[in-house]
This record gives C-alpha cells, sequence and structure tokens, in this order.
C-alpha cells in the first residue's frame, strides 16, 4: 500500500508550528510508524489519551481514515490512520444548521441509493452527525 505522505509537508508543519504540541505529537507517530489504531498509537505514546487527536487532525486536513482492520494491540477491527500530504487547512466558516434541519438532510442523504461502498470516512461522518443532532432534537 502507497502512503500519502509529504517529507516537505511534515517539514513545513514542523518548522512552521502548524500544530500544537500534542496534535504534533500525534502526527509525527503517524508520520513515523503508521498508519495505526488508536491503541496502537497509545501504546507508541505510552499513554491512553493519544487516539484523542485524530478527530482534531482530521479536522485540519492532516489525517484520515485509511480502512478498518484488526488491531494489533486489542486484537478488535478498529480504524486505521494515517497522515496525509496536505497542510493543515482551515476549518470552513460555516453556520451550524438548525437540529432538525440536519436530521431532514441526513435522512435525505441515507435515501439515495448507493452501490453499497461508501468510504468508512463518509459511514462514520453520517454516524456522527445522526447521533450529535438527534441529542440536540430529543426523543
Amino acid at each position: 500500500m502507497t502512503r500519502r505522505t509529504s517529507a516537505a509537508a511534515y517539514a513545513a508543519i514542523q518548522n512552521e508550528g502548524l500544530l500544537n504540541k500534542l496534535q504534533f505529537k500525534v502526527y509525527h507517530l503517524l508520520y513515523h510508524h503508521g498508519p495505526l489504531t488508536g491503541r496502537e498509537l497509545n501504546a507508541e505514546m505510552r499513554s491512553g489519551d493519544g487516539h484523542k487527536r485524530f478527530q482534531e487532525l482530521r479536522e485540519k486536513c492532516v489525517a484520515y481514515v485509511v480502512r478498518e482492520r484488526a488491531c494489533s494491540v486489542s486484537g478488535r477491527r478498529a480504524q486505521e490512520w494515517d497522515v496525509t500530504d496536505q497542510l493543515p487547512c482551515a476549518p470552513p466558516n460555516l453556520k451550524p444548521p438548525k437540529p432538525e434541519a440536519a436530521l431532514r438532510a441526513l435522512e435525505e442523504l441515507e435515501r439515495e441509493p448507493t452501490d453499497g461502498a461508501r468510504s468508512y470516512e463518509t459511514r462514520d461522518l453520517l454516524r456522527w452527525v445522526r447521533w450529535h443532532f438527534a441529542r440536540k432534537v430529543g426523543p
């Protein structure tokens, strides 16, 4: 498998301080030892919370979910993460939708026919959006 890494992006992120200290530590370990699952990363860091930075790094466009596989630490199926070849991107300046509108849009999206080949990222995003906005609307 070919990785989407970039030595130039890594150097720019490191030299220009484009990530905070903990985010860079996770990025560094993914770059040098990745792809990794959350438990594998935590084992490398000798910490229990490094995996919490994955979502932050994804939102900054510097990490992504490669696939789902058996974790070498836990033995369970887990998402495998790796770095991208991109510099950090700015989060979109969007107004959050009203929860009811977000759930309606999500239901419409889920009704669209697919060939069953949605990416893990898309599937996870749909699950997260449904969970996030369903909490705000209530039962």
